[in-house]
């Protein structure tokens, strides 16, 4: 290989990893509340939703712990509770956005809650900012999040 060769090879890598960068350190559009519902999933497999129709890709929601305060704290507990890094965005009484991040790579994952008073549910979601796939964290942070969520309160 060329010098030059080399230098491109370098550059081109330099700039993806760069754009990679820019992508996760970037709150995505798709976040948020649409038509107060959570937005749909991305059409990669890496993210879960208790709101899709996606078999694959669905989640149950969480029943309510008691009135819709006692559910947030639930909720607050449970993300705080949750070992690793995460920031919580985003809260409000009927709603929470946070972003739970990777110890080793820092890849940003952001993960929603809707608590819906019309059925007494917590409605999930929980998608990775970058890749194609997540290797089942979503699924699994869902799971240990639901597991927290259920915990008794703490006194």
């Amino acid at each position: 290989m060329t010098d030059k060769t080399i230098f491109l090879i370098v550059l081109i890598l330099a700039i993806v990893v760069a754009l990679a960068i820019l992508k996760n350190g970037r709150t995505p559009d798709a976040v948020g509340l649409r038509q107060g519902r959570l937005s749909p999933l991305p059409p990669t497999p890496n993210a879960v939703s208790s709101q899709t129709e996606d078999e694959q890709r669905h989640v149950a929601p969480l029943a309510f712990t008691g009135d819709r305060q006692e559910t947030h704290q639930a909720l607050r507990q449970a993300i705080t509770g949750y070992p690793g890094k995460v920031k919580i965005v985003t809260d409000t009484p009927a709603y929470i956005h946070c972003v739970f991040s990777s110890a080793t790579f820092g890849f940003r994952d952001d993960v929603e809650f809707l608590l819906d008073d019309t059925s007494h549910v917590v409605h999930f979601r929980s998608a990775s900012r970058l890749g194609y796939s997540d290797l089942g964290v979503n699924r699994r942070r869902y799971a240990a999040l639901a597991a927290l969520y259920r915990r008794p309160p703490r006194q």
